[in-house]
Order: C-alpha cells, then sequence, then structure tokens
C-alpha cells in the first residue's frame, strides 16, 4: 500500500471515529481512533521529512486523547493530549 493510500485509510477511519462519537457509540470510535493512530504514527516515523504527517499524527493523538464517553481522562488520554500539543508547537 502506497504512503497516499496509508493515509487515506488512516483518514477514513478517523472519519468512522467522528461519527461513532455523533452516535454515541465511544467503544467503536476508540476503535477507530487507534487504528488511525497506528497508521498515523507509522507513516510519521517512515518519513519524518514530511510534516503533513506529524499533523495527522498529532490529530490521531488528540482523537485518541479526548474520546471518552464519562468525559474522564485516563493518564494514558492525557499522555497522548501532551504529545499531541508537542508536534504541534514545533
Amino acid at each position: 500500500m502506497t504512503r497516499r493510500e496509508q493515509r487515506g485509510l488512516s483518514v477514513s477511519y478517523e472519519r468512522l471515529g467522528g461519527i461513532a462519537v455523533a452516535l454515541n457509540d465511544y467503544k467503536a470510535a476508540e476503535g477507530y481512533y487507534a487504528k488511525a493512530l497506528e497508521i498515523s504514527k507509522r507513516l510519521a516515523e517512515n518519513f519524518p521529512g514530511v510534516s503533513m504527517l506529524k499533523d495527522d499524527l498529532a490529530v490521531s493523538l488528540f482523537k485518541c486523547g479526548t474520546c471518552s464517553a464519562d468525559g474522564k481522562l485516563s493518564s494514558e488520554q492525557k499522555a497522548m493530549l501532551r504529545s499531541a500539543a508537542a508536534i504541534w508547537e514545533e
């Protein structure tokens, strides 16, 4: 699968996560966001010079970090949000 196809798949998973959140299905959203994050991490690691892929990683981290049915964030989610903020501050 090409880099473009992988990025498209990641974006698709994030969109599905957004739909799941809109339907209040946070369990499904977490799964979709996790798949998007996995792909975004791999792409950012394999292509460190492509700033768009770093931005994608930050978005994935942010969405995973904020997806919570009860509004409470775990320590892992807080770490994801800090990582996203660090990427955006670069």
